[in-house]
Order: structure tokens, then sequence, then C-alpha cells
């Protein structure tokens, strides 16, 4: 409850964990929402928050180790790339311009 109010936060949505693999699966439905998560990631806010919330004892067993560890976050960049190329082209809707130049003819 407590991740996915903030993923929440960050503009994302837990779709499952994998503890196995170390890993959070997330979904996002908007453009904006993938961006954000986006801007948060590289300004290391997504790795801070979860190092708060995980770091905290109802989570961590040994308190101790806190000192010598830290959460890294990484995101599949291929992806991410697809799942924003997709919520695109369901969102957005497409103008082309043109110019049309019409030359009449001389009599």
């Amino acid at each position: 409850k407590d991740v996915c109010a903030v993923f929440k936060e960050l503009s994302a949505r837990l779709a499952c964990i994998q503890a196995q693999e170390n890993r959070f699966l997330l979904s996002f439905r908007t453009v904006e929402e993938i961006w954000k998560f986006s801007t948060y990631l590289a300004l290391g806010y997504v790795g801070c928050c979860l190092e708060h919330l995980l770091f905290t004892p109802e989570y961590w067993l040994n308190c101790a180790q806190v000192d010598d560890t830290e959460i890294t976050v990484t995101v599949d960049e291929d992806c991410m790339t697809t799942m924003y190329l997709g919520l695109l082209l369901q969102e957005g809707n497409f103008f082309a311009r043109t110019t049309l130049t019409v030359l009449a003819e001389e009599e």
C-alpha cells in the first residue's frame, strides 16, 4: 500500500513487484506521466523516495546495514520509448500542414 502511494506521487502506477529480481513493474496512462516520472528519475528523486520508504524499520530488518546500502534505479529505455510512442499515438491528434500553389495558365 505504501509502495503504491509512493509511485502514485511519482506519476506512475505499480503493476507488480518482482522481489526475486529486485524489480518493480510500472505502468503509465499518459505521456505527461512518463515525462514527469522520467524527470524525477533524472533528478534522482525516484531512488531517494524509495530509500526513504524501504529503509524504514517496517520494511528493513537490519537497520545497521542501511548506511552501507543504496538503491539504484534503472529503466529499460527501449520499453520506456515504446510506451511513450504508444501513448502518443493513443492521445494525439496529428495534423499535417501543406502549402498549395496554384499556377494559372496564361492564355
